[in-house]
């Protein structure tokens, strides 16, 4: 049975799945803004969202960011995230630790960075508007 008749096949998921740039910026336009050097600024709606809101919107923004400035989009490093001072270190690790294992919105890769894959963004476009 070839692959495009095996009904498995629908089971396959595709982290490469092409990225809606126009979602990303909906998702992002109310919360930061991007400087032309790159730099990430939270606007006043971000801080009104909860610890993983928050994360979930910096690991777009860096996403954004990595799209624009350098052509891609890879994982942020926990100590990128540290750096933004958004929230005390403790609660970007333990943050990330519930978005990664109990929730299953973002995920590590092999450079021990965070992201959000492609095929995720429709569910946090969902999450964001109803908690907020």
């Amino acid at each position: 049975m070839s692959d495009a008749n095996n009904p498995l096949s629908a089971l396959i998921q595709d982290d490469s799945v092409e990225l809606d740039l126009e979602l990303l910026t909906a998702l992002l336009k109310d919360y930061v803004k991007l400087s032309k050097d790159g730099a990430i600024s939270p606007l006043r709606p971000f801080y009104d969202k909860d610890n993983q809101q928050k994360l979930l919107i910096m690991l777009l923004a860096y996403k954004a960011k990595n799209i624009l400035f350098e052509g891609e989009a890879e994982g942020v490093a926990p100590s990128a995230l540290i750096a933004t001072q958004i929230m005390a270190e403790g609660s970007v690790k333990s943050t990330l630790k519930h978005l990664l294992e109990k929730t299953h919105e973002i995920k590590k890769d092999t450079k021990g960075g965070y992201y959000i894959p492609a095929y995720l963004l429709p569910d946090i476009e969902k999450r964001l508007k109803s908690e907020g």
